[in-house]
């Protein structure tokens, strides 16, 4: 594997970490009863917050983290 591959690859293996500590957090959270979460969304024209309350808002976060994790590991293995 060549130097910008594995700099790719590493990329790629601390974004899946990041997936996984933040899916980690959310199923944590709905084991011990989540009655709502607050998403903070920091971009160039400022910060953004948000709030979920609906179990089924949250399922879809982790289910796009899953499907996000799934395309990652796609790439890592193209590499």
């Amino acid at each position: 594997m060549n130097y910008i591959d594995a700099f790719k690859a590493h990329g790629i293996v601390e974004e899946i970490e990041q997936n996984n500590k933040d899916m980690r957090t959310f199923r944590n959270a709905i084991n011990n009863g989540i009655v709502g979460a607050q998403i903070t969304i920091k971009c160039k024209d400022g910060t953004f917050m948000s709030t979920i309350y609906e179990d089924d808002r949250i399922d879809l976060l982790l289910k796009v983290l899953y499907d996000r994790n799934t395309e990652l590991m796609t790439k890592l293995r193209e590499l």
